[in-house]
Order: C-alpha cells, then structure tokens, then sequence
C-alpha cells in the first residue's frame, strides 16, 4: 500500500477536479477515487456479514 499511499501524496486539488472521460460519462479523478472508496467499503461489509452469517470473524474492529 506504501505506493498508492506515495503517489496520492502527490495529488493536489488541481489534480483531483481534472476530468477524465469514462465510456459513461466525464468525470473528476477525485470522483472516480471516491466511488473506488465506497465499493471498497460495500464489499468489505458485505463479506464481513456473510463471515459472519457463517461463524467466522469479519473484519477487525
């Protein structure tokens, strides 16, 4: 992770409003991180509740 963690030190606020065309649509890089985040963030839940459901340990807390 230290090398997303270097180059997104490198960002700056110019860098995350440039748009980017995507096959739906224009959108910033910023957005595109954001969205990245939040799926990352769903699928963790959602593996999380089915370890769960099934006796295991889901994510650490």
């Amino acid at each position: 992770f230290a090398a997303v963690d270097d180059y997104l030190s490198t960002l700056n606020d110019s860098d995350l409003a440039r748009e980017i065309e995507l096959p739906f649509g224009k959108f910033s890089v910023g957005w595109v991180f954001n969205i990245m985040l939040m799926n990352t963030y769903c699928h963790t839940g959602e593996i999380s509740t089915i370890k769960g459901l099934q006796g295991l340990k889901g994510y650490p807390m």
